[in-house]
C-alpha cells in the first residue's frame, strides 16, 4: 500500500515537475526574445551616441575656432577704438585751431583800422564797390621765404586792391564819412596801364640770392603786382650777406635775409623782433590752408575708421552669437551624449540581468530535468518494489522516506548555493559594467587631452608665424623709409631743377620785354585796346552785376522773376519818366525799409509762443498749487512745532521747578516766556527766574557766579529727566561750585546713576569719591602720558570684607 501510495505521489510530482519545466521553458523563450530586442535598441543607441559624439567634437572645433577669431577681433577692436579716440582728438584739437584762424582771418584780426573796416563789408557790396580784397590774399610764398617776404612787405600786405581810382576814391570816400580810420588801395585797371621800371625788370640776381618774384606765386592776372612789389628784391643768407651786396650796387637793389632783416636800395636797414600789425600774415593764410587739408584729411581717416569700427563691432557680434549658439548646442550635445550613455548603460544592465536569469533557469532546468529521472526511477523501483512483495515494503517505505529527507535537504542546499551563485554572478556583471564605464570616461580624457594638447601646438605655431609676420613688416617698412627719403630728395632735386627752369624763363620774359621799338608800339597800341574792351567788359560785369542782384532782390523779397516782370511791362516801362520813377521808387523804398524785415516765420513762431504761453501757463499753475500745498505744510509743521514747544517747555518747567529745590536745598525757580515788545510776531524768548534761599526773586543775570552755574546745573538736569539717555558725559561742570554744592551736586547725580551711565570729567576730589571707577591721565615723563585707572566699588568691598 505504501509503494501504491509513494507511486501515486511520484505521479503527482512529477506533472507537478512537467508543469514547472514547461514554465521555465517559455519564461527562457521570453528572456531570449526580450535579449534579442534590448541587443537591437542598444546597436540603436550606439549608432547615435557615435553620431552623438562626432557632431560634439566637430562643434568643439568650430567653438575654438570662432573664439579665436573672436579674440583677435576684440584685440582688433581695441587697436581701432583707440586709433579713433586718437583721431578724434587730433582731429578736434586741429578742428578748434582751424576755428581760431578762421574767426581771426574772418574778423580780419592784425589788420589796420581801414583795412578792417573796408572788409568786413558784405562780399556783394564790396564786390559792387569795386573791392576784389588784399595783396596777403593773392600771393602764395614758399614757407621757408615767408619771413623774409612779410619783413620785405611789411605794411604792404595790407593793400587793398580795387577795380580803378574811382573805387578807391569811393572806398577813401567811405571811410572818411565812417571815421574808420586809414587805408591803401591798389588800382588794378591804372596798375595794368603803367609799365615796370626797366632798370628793376632787367636786374640780374647777384650771387648766392634769390629773386623775391621767383618764389612768390600768384594767379597770371596778377603778375604785374608780384612784380611791381618785389621785382627789385633778392633773398640773402644773413644781414652781413646782404649789406655785402648792396655795397657792391647801392641804389639798385633791395636785399633781404632769412630772418627778416631788410636793406633798401637807399640802404637803410631794418631789423630786430616782427611785431607789427602785418606779422605773421602770410603763415596764417598758410596755416589755415594747411589745416584745412589737414582736418579734410582727418575727417576721412576718422570717416574709414568709423565705418571700420562699426562693421567690426557687427563682425563680433556675429562671432559673439555664434560662439553662443555653438555652446549652447556642444552642451545640448553632450545632454544628448550623457544621455544616450546612459541609456546604453540601461540596456547593458538589462542585458546581463537576462543573461544571468537565463543562466539561473537553465540550471533549473537542468535540476528539474534530474528531478524528473529521479522520480521516475524512483517509481520504477517501487514498481519493483510492489511486484517483489510486501515484507520489503516497510524498509524500503523507511529507506524512500530517509532518502526523500536527504534530497530535500540536497535540494535545499543546492537552491541555497544556487541563490550565492545568481548573487555572485549579478556582482561580476555590476563590476564589469563600472570597469567599462571607467575605461570609457579615461579613452575620453585622453581624447580631450589630446586636442588640448594639438590645439596648443597650433597657438603656438601661429605665434611663431606672427613673429615672422611682424619682422617681414619691419623690415618692409624700413625699405619704405628709405623709399620715401629717396624720393623726398628727389622731389627736392626736382624743384631746385624747376626753380632754375623758371628762372631761365623768367630771364628769357624779360630779354623778350626789352625787345625793338616797333614791338613796343605795338603792345601800346594793343594795351590801349585791351584797356577799353577791358572797361567795356568790367562796365558790362557790372551791369551784369547789378542786374542779378536785381533779380534775386525780386526774388526773395517779392517772389517774382524779374524777367517774367520785365516782360509784361515792357511796354509801361518805356513810357515812364525816369525822375518820376526813381523819386516813386525811392519813396517806396524808404517805405519797405520803414516797414523792417519780413519774418516769413511768424506764424510758425506765433503757434511756437503760444504753444511756450501754454506750457508756461500750465507751469506756473502748477507752481503755484505746489505753493499753496507747501505754505499749508508749513503752516501745520509750524502749529505741530508750536504745540510741541508748548508741551516741553511745560514739562521743562514743571521738571527744573523740582530740581532746582534739591540742589539749592529750598527756594523757587520757573521759566518764562518773554516777547519782544518791538516785535510780537517774533518768536518769544525763554527767561529764568529764580529765588534762592533767603534772596528776593530775580533774574537770573542778577546771580552770582555759583548761583548761576548751579541754576545751569539745575535746568540742564532738569531737561535730562524728561527724556534720559543711557549715557551722560558731564565735562567738569562742578568746577565754579563751592564745596557745600558740590555735594549737593554729588548727591544728584548719583540719584540719577540709577537709571543711566554717567562720565564726569572732573578736579573736585569729593567728585571722585562718588565714582564708581576711576581714570586717571598722567605725565610721568615730558611727552609721554600715561592711563591709570581704579575700580573703587571692588576696592571698597575688599575693604569690607
Amino acid at each position: 500500500a505504501n509503494h501504491r501510495t509513494n507511486l501515486v505521489n511520484l505521479e503527482r510530482r512529477r506533472t507537478e515537475l512537467s508543469a514547472r519545466l514547461q514554465k521555465t521553458a517559455s519564461e527562457k523563450e521570453e528572456l531570449e526574445a526580450r535579449a534579442q530586442e534590448i541587443a537591437r535598441q542598444r546597436d540603436e543607441l550606439s549608432q547615435k551616441l557615435a553620431g552623438t559624439e562626432a557632431r560634439r567634437r566637430q562643434l568643439h572645433r568650430e567653438k575654438v575656432a570662432t573664439e579665436a577669431d573672436l579674440a583677435a577681433g576684440r584685440t582688433e577692436q581695441r587697436e581701432t577704438e583707440a586709433l579713433l579716440i586718437k583721431t578724434r582728438e587730433e582731429l578736434a584739437d586741429r578742428r578748434s585751431r582751424l576755428t581760431s584762424l578762421l574767426e581771426l582771418q574772418k574778423n580780419f584780426e592784425g589788420y589796420g583800422r581801414g583795412v578792417k573796416a573796408i572788409m568786413l563789408r558784405e562780399e556783394e557790396e564790396r564786390r559792387r564797390d569795386g573791392v576784389y580784397g588784399l595783396v596777403a590774399d593773392v600771393l602764395r610764398v614758399e614757407p621757408r621765404y615767408e619771413r623774409a617776404i612779410e619783413a620785405v612787405l611789411g605794411e604792404r600786405l595790407q593793400l587793398v586792391l580795387v577795380e580803378s581810382h574811382a573805387a578807391g576814391l569811393k572806398a577813401v570816400d567811405y571811410l572818411r564819412k565812417a571815421a574808420q580810420g586809414r587805408a591803401s588801395f591798389i588800382p588794378l585797371t591804372e596798375m595794368e596801364q603803367l609799365p615796370l621800371v626797366p632798370e628793376a625788370a632787367d636786374l640780374p640776381a647777384p650771387e648766392d640770392t634769390v629773386r623775391a618774384v621767383d618764389v612768390v606765386g600768384c594767379a597770371p592776372e596778377h603778375v604785374r603786382l608780384r612784380n611791381y612789389l618785389l621785382a627789385d628784391v633778392f633773398l640773402c643768407d644773413t644781414l652781413a650777406a646782404a649789406l655785402s651786396l648792396w655795397a657792391r650796387n647801392p641804389g639798385e637793389r633791395t636785399f633781404v635775409s632769412a630772418d627778416g632783416e631788410v636793406v633798401d636800395k637807399e640802404g637803410v636797414v631794418s631789423g630786430g623782433a616782427l611785431e607789427g600789425v602785418a606779422d605773421g600774415l602770410l603763415h596764417k593764410r598758410r596755416e589755415v590752408q594747411e589745416l584745412a587739408d589737414t582736418v579734410q584729411e582727418l575727417e576721412l581717416r576718422l570717416h574709414l575708421a568709423t565705418e571700420q569700427a562699426q562693421q567690426l563691432a557687427a563682425r563680433l557680434q556675429a562671432a559673439d552669437t555664434q560662439v553662443k549658439r555653438l555652446v549652447h548646442e556642444e552642451r545640448e550635445e553632450e545632454l544628448s551624449q550623457l544621455r544616450l550613455e546612459r541609456d546604453v548603460a540601461r540596456l547593458q544592465e538589462d542585458l546581463t540581468r537576462i543573461a544571468q536569469r537565463d543562466q539561473v533557469l537553465h540550471h533549473e532546468t537542468e535540476q528539474l530535468e534530474s528531478a524528473m529521472n529521479e522520480v521516475a526511477r524512483e517509481e520504477q523501483t517501487s514498481r519493483d518494489a510492489v511486484a517483489a512483495g510486501e515484507g520489503e515494503q516497510t524498509e524500503r517505505e523507511a529507506r524512500l522516506r530517509a532518502m526523500q529527507g536527504d534530497l530535500l535537504r540536497a535540494r535545499e542546499r543546492a537552491e541555497s548555493v544556487q541563490a550565492e551563485v545568481t548573487k555572485a554572478k549579478v556582482n561580476a556583471a555590476a563590476l564589469a559594467e563600472r570597469r567599462e564605464g571607467l575605461a570609457r570616461s579615461v579613452q575620453r580624457m585622453q581624447e580631450q587631452r589630446s586636442e588640448v594638447e594639438s590645439r596648443r601646438e597650433k597657438l603656438q605655431a601661429e605665434i611663431a608665424q606672427g613673429k615672422e609676420r611682424d619682422a617681414a613688416l619691419q623690415a618692409k617698412a624700413e625699405m619704405c623709409q628709405q623709399e620715401l627719403r629717396r624720393l623726398l630728395a628727389e622731389s627736392e632735386r626736382l624743384r631746385e631743377e624747376l626753380g632754375r627752369a623758371r628762372a631761365h624763363y623768367d630771364q628769357a620774359q624779360e630779354r623778350l620785354r626789352g625787345g625793338d621799338e616797333q614791338v613796343r608800339q605795338a603792345r601800346e597800341e594793343a594795351r590801349t585796346i585791351g584797356e577799353r574792351r577791358g572797361k567795356a567788359e568790367l562796365a558790362l560785369q557790372g551791369t551784369r552785376l547789378e542786374l542779378t542782384h536785381l533779380e534775386q532782390q525780386v526774388r526773395e523779397r517779392h517772389l517774382m522773376e524779374l524777367a517774367d516782370v520785365a516782360a509784361a511791362r515792357r511796354e509801361a516801362a518805356l513810357q515812364l519818366e525816369i525822375s518820376e520813377a526813381e523819386e516813386q521808387m525811392h519813396s517806396l523804398r524808404e517805405k519797405i525799409d520803414a516797414l523792417g524785415e519780413v519774418s516769413l516765420t511768424a506764424i510758425d513762431e506765433a503757434r511756437e509762443v503760444g504753444e511756450r504761453f501754454a506750457f508756461l501757463s500750465s507751469q506756473k499753475a502748477d507752481l503755484e498749487e505746489s505753493i499753496a500745498k507747501l505754505r499749508s505744510a508749513i503752516a501745520r509743521i509750524d502749529r505741530a512745532s508750536k504745540e510741541r514747544f508748548r508741551d516741553t517747555f511745560q514739562l521743562v518747567n514743571d521738571r527744573f521747578q523740582q530740581v532746582f529745590p534739591k540742589l539749592f536745598r529750598g527756594g523757587t525757580a520757573e521759566l518764562q516766556l518773554v516777547e519782544d515788545p518791538a516785535n510780537p510776531s517774533a518768536e518769544p524768548g525763554v527767561e529764568i527766574v529764580a529765588q534762592p534761599p533767603g534772596k528776593k526773586l530775580v533774574s537770573v543775570n542778577l546771580l552770582s557766579g555759583g548761583e548761576k552755574a548751579l541754576t545751569a546745573v539745575s535746568l540742564i538736569f532738569a531737561i535730562f529727566l524728561i527724556k534720559p539717555t543711557p549715557f551722560c558725559l558731564l565735562d567738569e561742570v562742578d568746577a565754579p561750585l563751592d564745596e557745600a554744592n558740590v555735594g549737593r551736586y554729588n548727591e544728584m547725580v548719583r540719584e540719577m546713576s540709577r537709571s543711566s551711565q554717567f562720565i564726569v570729567i572732573t578736579h573736585n576730589k569729593r567728585t571722585m569719591e562718588g565714582a564708581d571707577s576711576l581714570y586717571g591721565v598722567t605725565m610721568e615723563e615730558p611727552g609721554i602720558s600715561k592711563t591709570v585707572s581704579v575700580k573703587l566699588s571692588q576696592q571698597g568691598a575688599t575693604a569690607a570684607a
